[in-house]
């Protein structure tokens, strides 16, 4: 029952649903959240088209693989950069870390073992798929100023060197390289 409790309160906090909330206002708060999902999976998927796109490219022409990654952590870079800023500037963020973050500090309250599980499973998804910009985000209170974006670019850096490696390899085994 416990379980059960604390699951309800983590959605509830996801989608920023209050005691007191009508029907109305519950309706359009899980709206507005799967909107932006939606947008962030149109944008995200996109964009990772864009990057693999790039990445095969660097790779059929045979940049050099310092290049290659350079090329790819800007690209990676500005990609993250731009969620990030989108979120700065209105408020809105499309990678739903903020949203995430809610849910997960509701466990984190009701149960410090389950909040820190939590917190590893957001971290994980979010630096092998999500990306950088979700964990930044998740993290802002304790990524002020300067050290948000150290991590974004750490971060990225990391995912940049995971998607170059599946990308690259893919290439290898279907091109028989």
């Amino acid at each position: 029952m416990r379980a059960f409790s604390i699951a309800l309160n983590s959605i509830r906090a996801f989608f920023g649903i209050e005691n007191g909330d009508d029907y109305k206002k519950v309706c359009r708060k899980i709206v507005f959240v799967g909107f932006k999902r939606f947008m962030y999976v149109i944008l995200d998927y996109w964009l990772a088209g864009i990057t693999a796109a790039a990445n095969l490219f660097l790779k059929a022409y045979e940049v050099d693989i310092v290049l290659a990654f350079m090329a790819m952590l800007l690209l990676n870079m500005t990609i993250c950069i731009v969620f990030v800023m989108t979120y700065e500037k209105t408020g809105v963020d499309l990678s739903l870390g903020v949203d995430l973050r809610r849910a997960v500090d509701k466990i984190h309250t009701e149960s410090k073992t389950a909040g820190y599980f939590a917190i590893l499973i957001v971290s994980i998804q979010a630096i092998f798929w999500s990306g950088p910009e979700q964990i930044v985000i998740f993290f802002q209170k304790e990524l002020p100023g300067w050290k948000r974006w150290v991590a974004l670019l750490v971060l990225t850096a990391i995912q940049t060197v995971i998607w170059m490696f599946l990308w690259r390899t893919g290439y290898d085994v279907i091109s028989g390289g």
